[in-house]
Order: structure tokens, then sequence, then C-alpha cells
């Protein structure tokens, strides 16, 4: 339930080709994507531009280092497109926060039975919430393109 090369590649298209989406460190595995996610909300919540130069001010580590990371995002992006690896990414994390709460609810089985199953289906519905949030922000952004061609 974890793809690197997406995780890259979805970076690439945040900070090279600007494309919007709502993603957080939950949805990344790798630590160096986690930083730069982080860095790229951090940029967005200032109103500031998100570009491998801000992105590497952003973050306070080997600037040379981050700089090389950033600049080798490209070569995750040869025959995909943002909506695609947008997707799949989410389905990945969907996918974890839904096996980590399966897993919670199995450690937690000395509770009682209609308290432990009404916790789990509340946080199911609450990872179902999310992935209906983006379709409907996807379909926003279809609509508007066939509006502009």
């Amino acid at each position: 339930m974890y793809d690197e090369e997406l995780e890259k590649a979805m970076l690439y298209y945040m900070i090279y080709e600007q494309y919007e989406c709502d993603l957080d460190k939950d949805d990344f595995i790798e630590s160096k994507n986690i930083k730069i996610i982080n860095a790229i909300n951090s940029l967005k919540a200032k109103k500031e531009e998100i570009s491998i130069l801000s992105v590497q001010r952003e973050i306070k580590a080997n600037k040379t280092e981050v700089l090389q990371y950033l600049t080798a995002l490209n070569e995750f992006v040869i025959g995909t497109n943002p909506d695609t690896v947008y997707s799949e990414l989410i389905n990945l994390s969907k996918k974890r926060k839904i096996a980590k709460v399966l897993q919670e609810g199995l450690t937690n089985l000395d509770e009682e039975a209609n308290v432990l199953g009404e916790n789990i289906i509340k946080q199911l519905k609450q990872i179902q919430v999310r992935n209906d949030k983006e379709k409907t922000f996807v379909e926003q952004v279809a609509q508007t393109l066939d509006k502009i061609e």
C-alpha cells in the first residue's frame, strides 16, 4: 500500500506544474516526501509561490541535498498525468487509513462490541467523506476545463 514513485510524481506535479490538490503528511510514507508536502502546505497557508526554491527554503535541512532531490522528481512522471497520480495516491492513502482503523479495532477488542463497531464505522465514514469531496473537486476541474475548451 505504498508507492514511492507515485509520491514523487505527485510532488513533481504540485511543484513544477502547480497542480492543485488537497494532500497532507498522512497521504505520504517516505519521510523526505512528508517534509516536502509539509513545506508545500506551509507555503500555501502563507499564500506564497510554490517552486523548487521556495520549497527548498521552507525545509530546514541540507539545502544542496534537498535541491538535488527536488530536481530529480521529474524522473517519475513519464507516462503519467496528474489526475491519475492523484487518484492512485489517494486510493493508497485511503487503504492505509482503513487498515489502521481496523488494526486499532483489533487491539481494542476488549471494548463493548457496539461501541467498538460504532467507532470503527464513524472513522471509516470520515475516510469516505474525504474521498467524496475529492471526486467533487475533480469533477469541478473537469467541468471547468470543458468550459475553457
